[in-house]
């Protein structure tokens, strides 16, 4: 019972892990973008919609 309880928790650490570096990636992906002049008002837009439904969508979660 114990392992299966540690098992959980690696999994979760790991998972947290791949969220981190998939955002990290994307930053990385964004900044090129930027600097080389690309227009990112269609990427940006959709970068700040995401992040407004996944707060609403916690809030909701909540209530």
């Amino acid at each position: 019972m114990k392992k299966l309880t540690i098992d959980s928790g690696e999994n979760k650490t790991i998972s947290a892990q791949k969220y981190a570096s998939n955002n990290k990636t994307k930053a990385k992906t964004l900044q090129q973008e930027i600097k080389s002049g690309k227009d990112v008002t269609m990427l940006l837009k959709f970068f700040v919609l995401k992040k407004i439904l996944e707060v609403t969508d916690t809030d909701a979660k909540s209530n």
